[in-house]
């Protein structure tokens, strides 16, 4: 993954901010003391890769953890998957069913892949 411990405190942070959510209600979803919440946004605790991806997760933001898997730069996601312009885009890309390209596409991937995908899609749950 490209995300740094670091940018990563800083991108769960925006991400429970953006949901609305207090460090707290963060706690209470990931079932944690709010002292943790605080210590993994602001780079005093290592976030570990289960922690990152189940954040995400539980907020909705499966779109910026695929982007992580991917290797997108942090800069790229802190700068581009907050705006209006792509959450508006997210949401109707998640309204419209798949092209028959892209299922196509997507069993070519998965058979090239076999069980590096079987784990992918577990951690997508």
């Amino acid at each position: 993954m490209v995300v740094t411990n670091a940018d990563g405190g800083k991108l769960l942070r925006k991400v429970r901010e953006d949901s609305g959510l207090t460090q707290s209600d963060m706690a209470e979803i990931l079932n944690y003391d709010t002292s943790v919440i605080s210590k993994l946004e602001n780079d005093k605790m290592f976030i570990k890769i289960d922690l990152y991806m189940n954040w995400l997760k539980k907020l909705g933001r499966k779109d910026i953890l695929a982007l992580t898997i991917m290797g997108v730069p942090f800069e790229t996601i802190m700068k581009e998957c907050f705006t209006k312009e792509y959450k508006e885009k997210l949401e109707q890309i998640k309204s419209q069913p798949p092209s028959p390209e892209a299922i196509e596409k997507f069993n070519k991937a998965k058979k090239e892949y076999g069980s590096l995908w079987e784990e992918i899609e577990k951690l997508m749950k």
